[in-house]
This record gives structure tokens, sequence and C-alpha cells, in this order.
């Protein structure tokens, strides 16, 4: 699909709200190459994955107000085709806290299934459950299959300009790292990638990471940073349980949003 693209301000334009955070950065050429870079480490539950939660679990009657997509999008995208059975989902929400969130969805049924993320026994936040000691397990050992799956939902989360540097930060670059022997057997959070993304002729930055779970499964999460100018996005996609995450079908399904 070829898309017309306005570019926007380039990252030394962007407002105030946003400065010192990363932002999209306009691609040199068409055949700029994806850069990548292996990441291994825990990741700490942050702003990120408390906004895909509010939404997996559409917080109606706490504030949550539902709006039809092209009203939360405001006027930021243009929306095109997406692969497969993917479409908008006919709601979306404005939460308590001023985000909105459009959701694009594959069709499929799905739960999510989260556990509380805790300090661990090693200090930090590695270690899932309520309070147990450190158990160490191999999650090195754990069956990993081959990329291929798409997503069962990517979440897109428009953040108040106000805590934008916060949220983008945190997310893509004031990372803290740990080894997966510091993660026990209650389970925890490991980055395993991350780099930059072609979209919409922008080099955006992605992070993905691993949600390792009690008994030895896992599942894959990926959030791209689609912030240009003064708009603050960023996009969540999470996949079904021990399905491997793929930057190739994200870049695919983010192909149908051009921005404007």
């Amino acid at each position: 699909m070829t898309l017309t693209l306005r570019r926007r301000k380039r990252a030394s334009e962007v407002s105030e709200e946003v400065r010192g955070a990363e932002v999209a950065q306009p691609l040199e050429g068409s055949d700029s190459p994806r850069e990548r870079e292996s990441l291994v480490g825990v990741f700490g539950i942050g702003l990120g994955l408390s906004i895909l939660l509010a939404c997996v679990y559409t917080l109606i009657g706490y504030g949550t107000r539902s709006m039809a997509p092209t009203e939360a999008l405001g006027g930021a995208f243009e929306v095109g085709a997406f692969p497969g059975t993917y479409q908008l989902e006919d709601e979306a929400v404005l939460l308590p806290s001023g985000e909105r969130v459009v959701v694009i969805s594959n069709g499929e049924e799905f739960e999510f299934d989260p556990v509380p993320v805790i300090k661990s026994a090693r200090g930090g936040r590695g270690g899932m459950g309520h309070g147990q000691d450190f158990v160490p397990y191999d999650w090195k050992g754990i069956a990993i299959g081959a990329e291929g799956a798409g997503p069962a939902r990517l979440y897109l989360v428009n953040y108040p300009l106000g805590r934008a540097s916060k949220v983008l930060a945190s997310g893509f670059r004031d990372l803290q790292w740990r080894e997966l022997s510091d993660i026990g057997a209650e389970g925890g959070k490991a980055v395993v990638d991350g780099g930059k993304l072609e979209w919409a002729g922008y080099s955006a930055d992605f992070v993905r990471e691993r949600l390792f779970i009690k008994g030895g499964s896992f599942r894959d999460m990926l959030r791209v940073n689609l912030s240009i100018g003064s708009s603050c996005w960023v996009a969540y996609a999470i996949w079904p349980r021990e399905s491997v995450g793929s930057t190739e079908i994200v870049r695919e399904i983010l192909g149908g949003l051009s921005p404007i």
C-alpha cells in the first residue's frame, strides 16, 4: 500500500512538552535499513502496561467514556486498509486520566491474564506474586517457537501532553535492565528486542518485551513510539500466550495508519 504522507515537525521542532523524549524520525530514504539491537533484562511495570491493562478491562463505570474511533484519533491519522482480518473496533475509550485509546482487533476472542508485579527478593520489580521468597527458574529453557502469528490486539494510546515526556522516556529510553536469572519462578518481564521500525516514511522506536508466566508460559508485547510533532501516540501490540511477537506484522498493521 502506498501512503501519501505530509511530513510533520522534526524532533528539533517538537513542542516543549515532549522535548527531551524520542519521537519518530523521518527516514533519510525509502531504502534505509531498519536498526535492531538485542536487548536482555527485566523491565519494571510502567505507564504503558498500566494503560494497556485499563484498555483490556475497559473500566466503564470508573470514569471511562466510550467514543467513536474517529473521534478518539482526533485527526491524527488517516485510516486505510489493515492486513487480513484486522480492523478498528467499533468503540474507543477516554480514560479518566486523559488517555484516548483506539483498539485494532483481529476479530478473535482474547483473554488477558495479568499478574501483579512486585519487588522480588533480589530487589527491583523482577518477580511476580504476592510477597513470596525468590525461587530461581530456568526461563532460558522454555520452548520458544518461531515468529509468525499476529497480535490479538493492538492498542493506539494518545497521552496528554503534560505527561508525554515521562511516558516516552520511561517506555523507550530510561529502561532498567536485569538478567533473566533475576526472574524467579513466580514470573516477570524481560525486554528481548528493540530498535527502529519503518512506518509511513518515519523510523519509529520499538521495544518488545516478554511476560514470563508462572508455570513456564510466556506472552509477548511490543510497543512503538508513533509520536510526531506535538502529538504523543504509542501503539501497544499484545499476542496470545506462547506466540512470538513479530515486528513485521506490527509494521504491516501500522501501515493502515498514515499520519496527517
